[in-house]
């Protein structure tokens, strides 16, 4: 998505101070999907936006759904740390674009592509960049200025980036200097890669094994002969869901991590990678970023308030963070080194909009919770009268604390050794009217959690219910987050909220 082409109207609302009248037309059956994290904006804008949304959420019960953020995979990068939305993260999908490099020895390798346009399926000579490299050039790398048009021409070049080029030298940019050389097509060897760009001429990417084998080939054979398949887009599709071999989904190197004070982030994950976007002009394009996982998740949206028109958005934002997963597939974060994907990465999970539709229960968060929950802060009344349209009087609040508001994950910053901290949640029984409930503990590593009310029973006039969660550690070391869960069941229902909590000593600022 083009940022300047959306950033000039919301401006111009927000300079002018029109703040209400953007969300003048929308109401409570609306959602509205914002695809530019707030982080790359004007202070000024970053704080209009903040009130737009808070109006928008408790004057017109709209439903805010945000990308997190494309700033990955540093911690601490997740935009968009307001408890009235929906802030979504990348993932990967789960399908590959095989492509098949076979030699003229008539070894077949691969690696992966996109390409667009059509190609004969021929022979060409197959040459590495440093047998091409221009007398003026610095480097043999495959950027403008750097090959032999004169060698290059007609050829297929294989070229070669390390980590610390992928900001100048992608497949993209490798193809077009090899294209503009005259060269006809492109192997370029470099780290993993979880996003797929489109290149104007034959194209493809390959890990550091296989390209060492196609280097080995290219100095040693004495014809040295090249065979590239490319399909064109409408026959890409066919390829596409022939290759529907990948069992898990990671999340994107790029997408934005957390921690992010109080309020977890990202709250849940949607792919936004390789997505078939359209374009103007009425065209196709792949496109990757967390811009293109925020429609999946407002799509999803839409969906459930189609169902149940009486949900409030932090219903919804419950349903969706409680009822995510896949087949029971673990699902990876990308970045300098692979892991097992947690809350900072994916929120909940994956989200799943057959599960968001009857997740049991949810966690419903009222106007008052947020107000209260602003006061606990530090907000003053005349701060919230901003944000929120509304007259704020003092004498309303109550004695709340930040940690209580009722979301569907449990958060603990700063839980000091040999202290015990207390958590209230409630929860409203949305599914079989006579229901009872189980919770299950998945305690985060040195880390003693106990639920009172263990057990919840609902009925006809009891449907909605508090319960405690009490955490403590004797760890004597102060610590980095660490995860967990709790999971409330009926035998129907799998009820799952994320624990977040991290042990410190001492109050420190470099481990905020």
């Amino acid at each position: 998505m083009q940022k300047n082409s959306m950033k000039a109207p919301i401006d111009t609302f927000f300079l002018e101070g029109r703040t209400r009248n953007l969300l003048g037309p929308f109401g409570p059956s609306d959602v509205l999907g914002l695809l530019l994290d707030c982080g790359r904006w004007p202070i000024l804008l970053k704080w209009a936006r903040r009130q737009s949304w808070v109006r928008g959420h408790i004057t017109k019960g709209v439903t805010f759904v945000a990308a997190v953020g494309n700033d990955g995979p540093v911690s601490q990068t997740a935009a968009d740390a307001f408890p009235w939305t929906i802030s979504v993260a990348a993932t990967t999908i789960d399908r590959a674009f095989p492509t098949a490099i076979t030699l003229g020895n008539n070894r077949t390798f691969w690696g992966q592509a996109l390409s667009f346009g059509k190609t004969k399926n021929a022979f060409a000579q197959l040459i590495s960049s440093q047998f091409v490299r221009a007398d003026n050039a610095t480097s043999s790398k495959c950027l403008p200025g750097n090959l032999n048009s004169t060698l290059t021409k007609g050829k297929i070049v294989f070229c070669s980036s390390l980590s610390s080029d992928i900001n100048v030298m992608n497949v993209v940019y490798a193809s077009e200097a090899v294209r503009i050389a005259g060269g006809v097509g492109v192997i370029l060897a470099q780290p993993y890669s979880d996003v797929k760009s489109e290149c104007r001429i034959p194209c493809v990417e390959v890990d550091y094994t296989t390209a060492a084998k196609v280097f080995n080939y290219i100095v040693t054979a004495s014809h040295i002969i090249f065979s590239r398949k490319i399909l064109s887009l409408n026959k890409l599709i066919v390829l596409f869901k022939v290759w529907n071999f990948l069992s898990h989904y990671n999340v994107a190197t790029f997408s934005s991590r957390g921690p992010n004070s109080l309020i977890p982030e990202p709250d849940v994950a949607a792919p936004g990678v390789d997505i078939l976007a359209a374009v103007p002009g009425g065209k196709y394009e792949f496109m990757s970023g967390t811009s293109m996982a925020c429609p999946h998740v407002s799509g999803i949206v839409a969906l459930i308030k189609s169902v149940h028109k009486d949900w409030s958005p932090s219903a919804i934002k419950s349903a969706l963070v409680l009822k995510v997963g896949t087949d029971g597939s673990y699902i990876y974060a990308e970045g300098p080194n692979r892991k097992l994907a947690d809350s900072f990465d994916i929120g909940g999970g994956l989200v799943n909009p057959e599960k968001a539709l009857d997740p049991g229960l949810i966690y419903n968060a009222t106007i008052e919770d947020y107000y209260q929950f602003l006061f606990s802060i530090g907000f003053v009344d005349a701060s919230i009268s901003v944000l929120t349209d509304v007259s704020i009087n003092n004498s309303n609040q109550k004695s709340f604390s930040a940690l209580d508001l009722n979301l569907p994950s449990i958060t603990v910053p700063n839980l000091r050794n040999g202290e015990k901290v207390i958590v209230t949640r409630t929860v409203t029984n949305i599914g079989d009217v006579n229901s009872v409930y189980k919770g299950v503990i998945e305690a985060p590593p040195g880390i003693k959690i106990t639920i009172e009310s263990q057990t919840l029973r609902f009925n006809s006039t009891i449907k909605r219910l508090s319960f405690k969660v009490s955490l403590f550690s004797n760890q004597k070391l102060h610590g980095y987050y660490k995860f967990g869960s709790l999971t409330w069941s009926d035998g129907k229902h799998l009820v799952r909220s994320p624990i977040t909590v991290r042990v410190i000593a001492f109050k420190s600022f470099s481990d905020e």
